[in-house]
């Protein structure tokens, strides 16, 4: 019998986060953070190589990158001051 099975657990969900407030704040925080930390350094990780050794996973990598960095979802999420 394997019981190592990935997929939703509402309840664990419920018992470790959804129970105390502030813990689902400070993970929102915490994305948010992360997502502008992201915004700022845009032009350093358009830059940045990722050289795994499979040209063709590297081109992809790169390519999802520029995705996400220049999604308009991100950028209205985070947007930069003026």
């Amino acid at each position: 019998m394997n019981t190592s099975q990935w997929g939703e657990n509402v309840e664990i969900l419920y018992h470790r986060f959804l129970k105390y407030p502030d813990r689902v704040q400070n993970l929102y925080f915490t994305f948010l953070f992360v997502l502008r930390a992201m915004t700022k350094a845009a032009d350093y990780l358009e830059q940045a190589e990722s050289d795994t050794g499979n040209n063709s996973e590297d081109l992809k990598t790169q390519s999802l990158m520029k995705q996400l960095l220049y999604s308009r979802k991100l950028q209205a999420a985070c947007p930069l001051p003026i």
